[in-house]
């Protein structure tokens, strides 16, 4: 009577385990493939752009809210709250740029193009708040009272401008890197921020 090898009987019983191990392994390399594996650089970058401008966005719209209710209650104060509005709002635009800038971007030409807008973003809503504080700061303290409102009048404008310089990055984007509109559409911070732009 023929008595089984050892080794071989226990590399036979585990064959059965590897096999099904390369199977699921090869499985999961043709999800990859598939695009199913998690959101692409694109997607992930979508989402990072809007994540980010969201909260600053908000930051920006706050205070134009506390300006304008000061502007419906104003006091000898009001160029004090000027200027407080004005660098709070400078603030806001500085620290939007700062993230905006460190968001990584796609390595691909849509991806450059995309950086491109970013920076143009960062840069242009720091530099329309920094002159609205320039602004501020030439006004006399001994304004009167109808000078005090319209100058908060002013500063409300330019606080919802650059809360509009600030919400309109993604859809600048989307809208000149077409390559770029499907992930942004897609991703549920986008949503969030074309709502807070409607309200």
């Amino acid at each position: 009577m023929h008595n089984p090898d050892p080794a071989a009987a226990s590399f036979a019983s585990r064959r059965l385990p590897l096999r099904l191990l390369l199977a699921s392994l090869a499985a999961a390399l043709a999800l990859l493939a598939a695009g199913c594996g998690g959101p692409s650089p694109e997607e992930r970058f979508a989402e990072s752009v809007c994540s980010t401008t969201l909260p600053w966005a908000q930051k920006m719209l706050k205070t134009y809210e506390i300006t304008r209710l000061i502007r419906a209650a104003p006091g000898a104060d009001s160029v004090v709250a000027l200027n407080q509005g004005a660098l709070i709002g400078k603030s806001n635009a500085k620290g939007f740029g700062l993230e905006l800038r460190a968001i990584p971007v796609p390595e691909t030409e849509a991806g450059r193009e995309a950086k491109r807008w970013l920076e143009h973003s960062a840069r242009e809503s720091l530099e329309f708040m920094a002159e609205e504080v320039r602004h501020v700061r030439r006004l006399r303290l001994n304004i009167t009272l109808l000078q005090s409102i319209r100058e908060l009048q002013r500063l409300e404008l330019a606080l919802v401008r650059a809360f509009a310089m600030m919400a309109t990055t993604a859809g600048n984007i989307q809208e000149f890197v077409p390559e770029l509109k499907e992930p942004f559409e897609k991703a549920d911070s986008c949503t969030e921020l074309e709502a807070l732009g409607t309200d």
